[in-house]
C-alpha cells in the first residue's frame, strides 16, 4: 500500500511541476505578444487577417 502511495505522490509532483511551465510558457507567450506584434511592419487589417488565419488553424488542429 505505501508503494502506490509513493507513485501517487510522484505522479501529483510531476503532474504541478508540468503545470508550472506550462503557466510560465504561456505568461511569457502572452508578454511577449505586444512587442511581437509591434515590430510587424504591416497595417493593422493585415496583422488581425493573419492572426485569424493561424488562430483557426491552431484550434482546428487542437479540436480535431
Amino acid at each position: 500500500m505505501p508503494e502506490k502511495l509513493t507513485h501517487a505522490a510522484a505522479d501529483a509532483a510531476a503532474e504541478r511541476t508540468l503545470g508550472i511551465i506550462l503557466i510560465s510558457a504561456s505568461a511569457i507567450a502572452f508578454a511577449l505578444t505586444g512587442v511581437l506584434t509591434k515590430s510587424i511592419h504591416a497595417d493593422p487589417l493585415t496583422i488581425t487577417c493573419w492572426r485569424g488565419f493561424f488562430g483557426s488553424i491552431l484550434i482546428s488542429l487542437y479540436v480535431f
